[in-house]
């Protein structure tokens, strides 16, 4: 079937799929979390996917790469406690920790 769709042209991909961050926490506990720094980010204008599965980091990195987002936003209980998140440029592989405070001034700046 993968190679009928290949030769029409009709495999699907995500390229256009427009995101530009996904969003996970790390634990469910921290899920609530996640949403408000989703919301967050979708007030300043980002298109955001929000991973709310129990999944590993792995994973989510992998998932953000088919997506072709150029950050992850990892909602982790350490930096959460200390009122930061954790983001990954998946392009160039550095992350950094941001304030919760500050991340519309970091969206508006990155995406």
């Amino acid at each position: 079937i993968v190679e009928l769709l290949k030769s029409k042209d009709l495999l699907p991909t995500f390229e256009a799929s427009g995101i530009k961050v996904v969003v996970c926490a790390f634990t469910p506990e921290l899920h609530s979390a996640a949403i408000e720094v989703a919301s967050k980010l979708r007030e300043s204008g980002g298109a955001i996917d929000l991973v709310l599965e129990s999944k590993k980091p792995k994973w989510v990195l992998k998932h953000a790469a088919r997506l072709a987002a150029e950050y992850a936003v990892i909602v982790a209980p350490d930096e959460w406690g200390q009122g930061n998140v954790r983001i990954k440029n998946l392009g160039e592989g550095e992350q950094v920790d941001v304030p919760v405070t500050e991340l519309a001034e970091w969206a508006g700046t990155n995406l």
